[in-house]
């Protein structure tokens, strides 16, 4: 049987945590454009804040971003109180 990635959808501003504890970022999938010149932060991390992973502008293209990298406090996301992208974590 195969193992896939854990996957979180989210298109709503405000931190979101994907995940406690260790694991791997595998990809953040942007399914609709956000509002001109917003952003999600990506954290290692259990709140919105600390070492940050990676700033993805939303308002570039639809595309998947992969990152395949291991956090180790967690996975949360923040996202630009403007912004209305629709988005797709995957995650180990």
């Amino acid at each position: 049987m195969a193992i896939g990635y854990n996957y979180r959808h989210v298109n709503m501003p405000g931190p979101v945590v994907l995940k406690p504890g260790p694991g791997v970022f595998h990809s953040v999938t942007i399914n609709k454009l956000g509002a001109k010149s917003t952003v999600v932060t990506v954290f290692d991390n259990t709140t919105a804040a600390g070492a940050i992973i990676g700033v993805v502008d939303t308002s570039f293209a639809v595309v998947t971003l992969e990152y395949d990298i291991a956090f180790q406090v967690g996975l949360t996301v923040s996202v630009d109180a403007l912004s209305t992208a629709d988005m797709t974590f995957a995650f180990l």
